[in-house]
């Protein structure tokens, strides 16, 4: 495990990212070892059609498809929208 991606995603405005969360909903995570998928954990998105939620801090348990032991594995993810303002010449 111990490794962190970080993904950033584009949009040209808040209208695009409303039109994705309402056509996608949510952000399923696959958790894999030796190329097998072990759980999966979705994430919600539907808080960031709201204009006043810019950031979100998740905490899921993956669903337990065939782990061989007794320990439950978990994510912690921050998501976050940062409006830039680009400059004209």
């Amino acid at each position: 495990m111990n490794k962190i991606r970080v993904f950033y995603f584009f949009a040209e405005g808040r209208k695009q990212v409303r039109d994705f969360i309402n056509q996608q909903k949510t952000i399923t995570v696959q958790l894999f070892c030796e190329s097998k998928l072990e759980g999966t954990a979705e994430f919600e998105l539907t808080d960031f059609l709201s204009d006043n939620v810019i950031k979100r801090e998740f905490f899921k348990y993956f669903s337990q498809k065939s782990f061989q032991t007794t320990l439950s594995w978990g994510l912690s993810m921050s998501i976050g929208l940062n409006e830039e303002q680009c400059m004209q010449d």
